[in-house]
């Protein structure tokens, strides 16, 4: 395991709803620089979906945040993860 590895899975282990927005961020940030053949980008792609979806603080930040991880990570978006945003996204919807 990398120092960068290692210091994104800190930054992930640290998340709370106070901080989500600020290390998701930076997340983001690395997932744009890692190259799409490694594994370290696949986990971080699983890994920001888990926070976004545990810590969203509201459901316009939710969307927006799940449009650019769609948009950085790709292919690497399962389809459990698009299944899990087009539920989320119709419930929030039906209430509106």
């Amino acid at each position: 395991m990398t120092l960068k590895s290692k210091t994104l899975d800190l930054l992930v282990r640290m998340t709370n709803k106070k901080n989500v927005e600020a290390i998701v961020e930076k997340l983001m940030e690395n997932l744009k620089m890692i190259s799409s053949e490694s594994k370290v980008k696949k986990e971080l792609v699983a890994n920001i979906h888990h926070l976004v979806d545990k810590y969203s603080p509201n459901k316009t930040w939710f969307v927006r945040t799940m449009n650019k991880l769609f948009i950085a990570g790709g292919e690497l978006v399962t389809s459990d993860i698009s299944n899990k945003f087009i539920k989320v996204v119709s419930k929030k919807v039906d209430k509106a």
